[in-house]
């Protein structure tokens, strides 16, 4: 039996939502295989039965909500981590943003798209800050450029 206990913090005016968590267990026999939870509220317990003995397990396999592991590097006011990640030496901050998603260079032709594909933000002009505060909460993919090269990343809206 695999227990997992899950938490989400929100802030004032901040509703939780529904955050789809991907595992992947590797079990004795070598096997491995790929699940999802989807956690709805606070403080969320799953119990998880496997037919076979779990050897190794791994949280976010295809960094889809945290692109480096140990890239925790900051607190917010409030004392939570803030995930700063770094793409070809170029920062990005907050991950996990509410209002103000930070750049550490001039980004330009940003697009934003949602999970559905669909553009929903777009900014020609190079800028190092984009508020993101009117989009939905989940999960979106940011499209830019930096000297001519493409600058792709995925970030999470709370």
């Amino acid at each position: 039996m695999l227990n997992i206990k899950v938490s989400q913090t929100t802030t004032a005016n901040i509703n939780l939502f529904t955050t789809p968590l991907e595992f992947e267990a590797t079990f004795e026999d070598g096997t491995k295989e790929l699940f999802r939870i989807n956690q709805d509220q606070n403080d969320q317990q799953f119990a998880l039965d496997f037919a076979k003995q779990i050897t190794d397990l791994s949280f976010d396999p295809k960094g889809w909500l945290i692109k480096e592991v140990n890239s925790f590097q900051r607190l917010d006011e409030n004392g939570n981590l803030i995930l700063e990640e770094v793409l070809n030496g170029m920062r990005f901050w907050p991950n996990p943003v509410q209002g103000i998603l930070q750049l550490s260079e001039p980004i330009n032709q940003i697009r934003i798209y949602n999970q559905s594909g669909k553009l929903t933000q777009q900014i020609t002009s190079p800028t190092k800050q984009i508020n993101v505060s009117e989009l939905d909460s989940g999960v979106y993919v940011f499209t830019g450029f930096k000297d001519d090269k493409q600058v792709n990343f995925k970030f999470i809206k709370h």
